[in-house]
């Protein structure tokens, strides 16, 4: 499933995080997670066609923490 995929399905706005799984591994808490995350937004932001190439990464997998829905997504 991409990215646009996933985010179309979800029901209200949602602070999201993308970040690589790769980069994922090697963080240890949220802030080293923002940091090194490929975009930090809001769901209904994506819908812009300036991240076409974010809305076409794979989801990997996903989660919460906090107040932001992580995907981890394949590089």
């Amino acid at each position: 499933m991409t990215v646009k995929e996933f985010t179309s399905r979800l029901w209200y706005a949602q602070n999201i995080v993308i970040i690589t799984w790769q980069q994922f591994d090697k963080c240890n808490d949220l802030d080293e997670i923002l940091g090194k995350a490929l975009l930090k937004c809001e769901n209904w932001q994506l819908r812009s066609d300036v991240y076409k190439k974010i809305n076409n990464k794979l989801v990997d997998s996903y989660g919460v923490m906090d107040e932001y829905l992580i995907i981890e997504v394949h590089e």
